[in-house]
């Protein structure tokens, strides 16, 4: 659905075509509507203890796939910070998008009233301020060691 992450050559382009990648998943709403049903009352079933964490085990790590390969790429063209462990920044983006899930799985009653070009202009900028080097992260930290694993690796978050 998403669909390769595709070659780009500087910073814009980079996060232009992340949000084109958030809005290829988006179009899913649109084209499999009960497909999208039912991924929410899954997910919402998680959230609320209902069905263990585990059931997302293959999602999460296809998402942390696809988005370390971005995160490289995002790397190579100066468009994503270097001073923290990918594995790292992977962790930091899957807790930030689940918070945002979980928010609004309890807040939201109806698919229908997501607001999704907005909702997808949210996630880019947070993902900004998340990823973008800045002066905090001109050099390497020292607090995070970057050798070790680099993959996403998901905490069990219990249920």
């Amino acid at each position: 659905i998403l669909g390769e992450f595709g070659e780009v050559d500087g910073v814009e382009p980079f996060w232009q075509e992340l949000e084109a990648v958030f809005h290829r998943g988006g179009q899913l709403k649109s084209d499999s509507p009960n497909a999208v049903k039912v991924g929410v009352s899954l997910l919402k079933d998680v959230m609320t203890g209902e069905l263990p964490h585990s059931m997302l085990d293959g999602l999460y790590d296809n998402i942390g796939g696809y988005l370390k390969g971005v995160i490289e790429q995002g790397q190579a063209v100066g468009a994503v910070r270097t001073d923290l462990p990918i594995g790292l920044l992977l962790a930091m983006l899957m807790g930030m998008s689940e918070g945002m899930d979980m928010w609004a799985v309890h807040h939201v009653k109806k698919l229908e009233e997501i607001d999704y070009d907005g909702a997808v202009a949210l996630y880019i900028a947070l993902y900004r301020r998340l990823l973008e080097p800045g002066p905090d992260a001109e050099t390497e930290s020292s607090v995070f060691s970057t050798r070790g694993p680099q993959g996403f690796a998901r905490p069990d978050l219990g249920g």
